[in-house]
């Protein structure tokens, strides 16, 4: 509410006591189309969330055009298949990425649960809420495990307070308590666990989902993407293209100013096919693998997978892709241009160095003979200055009386001086 206010957003707040009651919901949806809003804000449980959404298909709100927000961390535990097909746009929230090793794990212990003893194990889906729940106990216990190494004893030793007592009295120990839950940090079900001196959960990662046709996508946020696609959306003639073909016959057209994008396996087909004017520039943006699927408990399955490691480490699967992919290929081995890109290198590609160094040689003799010359002129002047010194002669007297006493004579040639 403070960032709508900051941004001048107009925004309508409405309480609904019961998500049971389809009245009271519909006269909020109604009000709704009335103002002509069609973005909803729904901050509740999961549970709630399913049946509010179910109204929604029954009110017929769920076509193109209506948004809705899921304020909750479980994104992935609401059931939308009603909805998203009527077109809405509904996005959420998630905690729990299922990719993550421990999330993996835990899933693969609570399958192998028997079912006698829990019958719902194998059935019921992994819930956000069970998550932090279950990173809650890790937070006490790696907590209590700190005060054990600190000799912090937190135990009441029969001695049990007053809960009635009036102002109340606080628990001794539970300072120590709070201090320790401050300083864990650990690996959880829902990321990274550590808070900041307040108590607060800080450094820890929420998904944004967007619920498509077919299933949630977790939209990212990659900076050298981000910068390809605002350059490419921003770029002027059109980069976009609606086919394949439109795309090679748009490089082959473009003289080397225009990069399509598309998938390796094309690529290379293209290359391989006349007139072989295209070339595949930089390596691949990811790698994607697949496998051979075997019925599950096959005996097949470990000889499969053993054939294929021996093949790969003898470098015949490389011999085959080469043999049938690129030397039966149109444009040999090479493959596109980079067969006539790829020969030896000529004086013109490497010039430009032989420039440099014979630039550098000039200059470096030039510095030389001007250094050169004006130490020249310096020895020069020393030597002229110390040849009129050695020439000099003292002046004889133009007065003829003998007013002074004594007069001094200098040896030129020694370092004596004496007085007459």
């Amino acid at each position: 509410m403070e960032a709508a206010v900051a941004n001048n957003w107009q925004v309508t707040a409405r309480s609904v006591s019961s998500t049971t009651n389809a009245t009271e919901f519909k006269q909020v949806i109604e009000e709704m189309d009335r103002r002509q809003e069609k973005r909803y804000v729904i901050d509740c449980e999961v549970d709630r969330i399913d049946t509010i959404l179910e109204q929604v298909v029954t009110a017929g709100k769920n076509s193109h055009g209506y948004h809705y927000i899921l304020v909750n961390l479980g994104f992935s535990n609401v059931s939308m298949g009603k909805v998203i097909a009527g077109g809405a746009n509904i996005s959420g929230f998630q905690i729990v990425n299922p990719e993550n090793p421990i999330v993996q794990q835990f899933k693969q212990r609570w399958d192998q649960l028997d079912e006698r003893e829990f019958p719902e194990a194998r059935n019921a889906p992994l819930k956000y809420t069970s998550a932090l729940t279950h990173d809650a106990i890790l937070v006490i216990a790696e907590a209590f495990r700190y005060l054990r190494r600190q000799r912090v004893d937190v135990s009441r030793r029969g001695s049990a307070g007053d809960c009635l007592a009036n102002p109340a009295v606080p628990w001794s120990q539970g300072i120590d308590i709070e201090r320790a839950l401050k300083t864990v940090q650990l690996q959880g079900m829902t990321g990274n666990i550590q808070f900041d001196n307040y108590g607060r959960r800080t450094n820890y990662t929420i998904e944004i989902h967007e619920m498509k046709k077919d299933g949630p996508k977790k939209r990212s946020k990659i900076a050298v993407y981000e910068k390809m696609w605002s350059y490419m959306k921003s770029a002027e003639p059109n980069v976009f293209v609606k086919t394949t073909p439109d795309g090679v016959a748009r490089v082959r057209k473009s003289k080397g100013k225009f990069a399509f994008l598309l998938e390796s396996t094309m690529n290379e087909y293209i290359e391989q096919r006349k007139p072989c004017d295209t070339m595949k520039v930089g390596g691949n943006l990811d790698s994607k693998g697949y496998g051979v699927a075997t019925p599950k408990g096959s005996a097949l399955r470990n000889a499969v997978n053993l054939a294929v490691l021996k093949l790969n480490e003898q470098g015949l699967l490389d011999k085959l892709k080469n043999k049938w992919w690129y030397d039966k290929g149109e444009c040999g081995s090479g493959g596109g241009d980079s067969k006539d890109k790829t020969s030896a290198l000529s004086l013109s590609n490497v010039a430009g160095v032989f420039y440099i160094l014979v630039g550098g040689l000039g200059l470096a003799m030039m510095v030389a003979l001007i250094e050169f010359c004006y130490k020249s002129r310096q020895e020069t002047k020393r030597l002229k200055l110390a040849k009129n010194t050695q020439n000099f002669k003292p002046a004889p007297p133009t007065n003829t009386q003998n007013f002074a006493t004594y007069r001094e004579g200098y040896n030129v040639y020694g370092t004596e001086s004496v007085k007459i």
